[in-house]
């Protein structure tokens, strides 16, 4: 019976019995030291540590992420961030070619 895993990595081990639990609590210590260091970099970037609203922006970032992964599987929201990131990539290359090309008219 075929199962579908949104992990692929636990596909495998639902074959081996007693491994599983270590599997999966290495999987979630793993997504847990990511996400911490991304939501730092995060609040460090819109508030400076030293900042009396540094915790308050950490608990926005902190809860915004939760809001967000709960709007689907990584595999959909992996999906709408690299189409928004695509799309903003595409809004940067434009705006830096028309930067480029007023300021070669306006020195002439």
């Amino acid at each position: 019976m075929y199962r579908l895993y949104f992990i692929p990595v636990t596909s495998r081990e639902k074959l081996v019995t007693g491994s599983t639990t270590v599997l999966m609590m290495t999987v979630v210590l793993a997504t847990y030291t990511t996400a911490t260091g991304m939501a730092w970099v995060a609040a460090s970037n819109i508030q400076p540590e030293s900042s009396k609203y540094y915790r308050p922006v950490v608990a926005a970032v902190c809860i915004g992420a939760f809001i967000f992964s709960n709007f689907g599987t990584f595999g959909v929201l992996m999906n709408i961030v690299m189409k928004a990131v695509s799309y903003l990539g595409v809004l940067f290359s434009v705006c830096v070619i028309v930067s480029k090309i007023y300021r070669a008219v306006k020195e002439k």
